[in-house]
């Protein structure tokens, strides 16, 4: 990563964290003989990965799919919300670069899935 005295750039990569953000639903018949398979929920994220600038914004969505609530919440390295030092995030995924490049210079951004129900 190259940073200068007049520009810096924070690298921010989006990992697809299915296990953490994935659930298994179950779904039911009218017949104990016979049931539907278990759904599972997905989250597609845009983008997938992103260069940001110190003190900058970058606007991240997630759809969840299969899934009657497709609220999700966000986490930054891991922490929700974000933090100072990494970035933080709100609720509707705006993403806000810290102020300074924080050491690595890749942070992680999670998309969890709220979804209760398909």
């Amino acid at each position: 990563m190259r940073s200068s005295v007049h520009s810096m750039t924070v690298t921010r990569k989006i990992i697809l964290a299915l296990i953490s953000s994935t659930a298994l639903l179950n779904g039911c018949a009218s017949s104990n003989l016979f049931s539907t398979p278990p759904v599972t929920v997905g989250i597609a994220l845009n983008p997938t990965a992103a260069s940001v600038q110190v003190s900058q914004t970058k606007q991240f969505t997630a759809t969840v799919l299969h899934a009657a609530n497709t609220g999700v919440s966000w986490q930054v390295n891991g922490t929700a919300g974000g933090d100072s030092t990494h970035g933080t995030i709100d609720a509707n995924g705006l993403f806000t670069a810290p102020a300074q490049a924080p050491t690595p210079a890749t942070v992680t951004v999670t998309a969890i899935a709220q979804a209760d129900s398909p």
